[in-house]
This record gives C-alpha cells, structure tokens and sequence, in this order.
C-alpha cells in the first residue's frame, strides 16, 4: 500500500511542478508582451493621439510598467516554489506540509490576478490604439 500511496504523492508533485512551469511560460510571454505594448503603442500612436487621450496612455503604459515589476517578482516567486518541489520530488521519502499546498493556491492567485490586470490594461491601451488609426487620415484612406 506504501507505493500506491507514494507514486500518488509523486504524481501529484509533478502536477504542482508542471503547472509551475507553464506558469513561468505564461509569465515569460507576458513579459515580452508588455514591452511589445510599450514599444508599439507608446511610441508609434503617440502622434496619433489627442492630448486627452495620451494622458490616458501615459497612464496605462505606467500601469503596465507596475504590472511588469509586479511580474519579475512573482517570476522569482514561482522559481522559489519550482526549487522546493524539485528538492521533494528529488527525495526518497519527501517530507512537507499543507502549507506547499496553501503557497501554490497563493501562487495561482496571484498568477491569475496579474494576468487579468494585463487584459484589462491591454484592451483598454488597444481601444486608444483604435481610437487614434480611425481619427487618421492615413489609415481611413487605406482601409
């Protein structure tokens, strides 16, 4: 009965482990995503853009930049618990607690949370992007 009540244990870390990593995945694109946005929107629609409306995208871009700062610290979060699930997969008789399960249900919280921060923060920087191509002459003349 020992082993069937091990390999679980064992395939449930490896569960933990496996979503830690897609987590690193996701928080990676995310990354790359926010300077896209920065690069793309900040500097290209700046022209484009009414006075009022490029307040609005200062202050989304600023918003995305906390979001980007909140996004290197959860990274480092997450490669933190990817160490302690490596370290018990590693170990013949792993030995841990409720509370790896309690910091994992913390980490996808967070995950979560920040990713719906960034949606929200992009959709509204896309609808200015929007704004600013319809009000110019150039792009209504090539549509």
């Amino acid at each position: 009965m020992k082993i069937i009540k091990d390999s679980a244990l064992n395939a449930e870390l490896q569960e933990l482990y496996l979503s830690n990593k897609q987590w690193l995945a996701d928080l990676d694109f995310l990354e790359m995503e926010l300077v896209f946005l920065r690069k793309r929107f900040g500097e290209s629609f700046s022209p484009l853009l009414s006075k009022e409306d490029e307040v609005k995208m200062a202050k989304l871009l600023a918003v995305d930049l906390d979001i980007d700062q909140a996004n290197i610290l959860l990274k480092n979060d997450v490669k933190a618990f990817l160490s302690t699930i490596e370290k018990q997969l590693t170990k013949d008789n792993p030995d841990f607690d409720i509370s790896l399960v309690n910091r994992h249900e913390q980490l996808i919280k967070e995950v979560t949370g920040l990713m719906q921060a960034h949606q929200l923060v992009k959709s509204k920087i896309f609808a200015l992007g929007k704004k600013a191509l319809a009000s110019d002459p150039l792009s209504i003349a090539y549509s």
